[in-house]
């Protein structure tokens, strides 16, 4: 598993909500030099995403979920959602490990991700979701 094959799984994933797509934009944001993130700040960076969106009068996810209101969802409920699909799927590709402590990338993947990777990314990441969103 390389750098390269995640982000062309990421510009490839189908995508049935933003979640995951969300998800690895924090992760590949927010991570600590060992490539993870503790939960709660995990949490807080995947809510203020929506947040954002929300305060820009912008689509926040399908009006059939939790997340087209961000401001109501506890971190509590957000990280129920997102340990239940999102975090597992890419769990089983192999790009993400997660617990109730940290979510993070393996350790094999992590270091091998240069800059550019980070970079290359982050681009593919907000390129589908700005896609997901305009085709809401």
């Amino acid at each position: 598993m390389s750098p390269a094959d995640l982000i062309a799984y990421v510009r490839q994933m189908p995508m049935d909500t933003s979640y995951q797509m969300v998800c690895v934009l924090t992760l590949v944001s927010f991570a600590d030099p060992i490539g993870s993130v503790r939960t709660p700040v995990f949490m807080q960076q995947v809510r203020n995403y929506y947040i954002g969106r929300s305060n820009s009068y912008l689509t926040g996810e399908r009006p059939d979920s939790k997340f087209s209101s961000p401001a109501s969802i506890s971190d509590a409920d957000a990280w129920t959602i997102l340990k239940s699909n999102p975090l597992p799927a890419l769990n089983r590709a192999g790009f993400v490990h997660f617990d109730d402590q940290t979510v993070r990338f393996p350790q094999t993947l992590w270091l091998k991700m240069t800059a550019a990777d980070m970079a290359a990314l982050r681009e593919a990441a907000i390129e589908r979701l700005e896609a997901y969103f305009e085709a809401l």
